[in-house]
């Protein structure tokens, strides 16, 4: 046995039992192979999911990866001469890293010529379709008048502050409405919609 505070190292009791383990392993029958593969990809998977960072360290690491990634594009470029872009922008209003965007120059000339669009602008537009949750089924095919435009409006903006009172266990529902917004929302809960 270990000694109190003593771990195994993996890969040195893997060197060490190697024979034993292998003999065991070989012993299992086809499902039960494929069954163990199973539960370590799930474990895997489980183990990725739990790990929560601190929002600061997960900007650094966007950062770090984000840059990586554009001198690899920029190399790509370079070798073989590939047009393309990237864009890479935050799921979560919790999330601080900015937009992260490479474009390669038919590929900038193509979102301003054709979309007219910068690629700033376009890349603000994907992350806020994102953060808002239009992936989600709000978007609507069909050209809306203003009023059904400003009610859709409404309806995401009341789910997503109802989604925050949730998150925080707040379960009061106000609704909002133009007659209740400033009473409602802006003195009781400090919410004030801007733009």
């Amino acid at each position: 046995g270990l000694k109190e505070g003593e771990r195994h190292k993996l890969l040195s009791y893997v060197n060490e039992n190697l024979s034993e383990l292998q003999a065991k392993y070989h012993k299992l029958s086809t499902a039960e192979c494929k069954l163990l593969q199973q539960e370590l990809i799930e474990l895997r998977e489980d183990h990725a999911k739990v790990r929560r960072v601190h929002p600061k360290a997960m900007q650094k690491d966007v950062n770090a990866t984000c840059s990586v990634m554009d001198r690899e594009w920029s190399a790509a470029h370079e070798r073989t001469g590939m047009e393309g872009f990237y864009i890479a922008v935050h799921g979560d209003v919790e999330q601080y890293h900015e937009p992260k965007v490479w474009f390669s120059g038919v590929a900038e000339n193509f979102v301003k010529d054709v979309l007219n669009l910068n690629p700033k602008g376009l890349a603000l537009q994907l992350e806020s379709y994102v953060v808002a949750g239009l992936d989600k089924g709000h978007v609507n095919s069909k050209h809306l008048g203003r009023k059904a435009i400003v009610s859709e409006c409404r309806q995401i903006i009341q789910e997503g502050l109802a989604s925050i009172l949730l998150k925080y266990n707040i379960l009061d529902k106000p609704l909002m409405n133009y007659e209740n917004y400033e009473r409602r929302m802006v003195d009781n809960w400090g919410v004030v919609i801007q733009g």
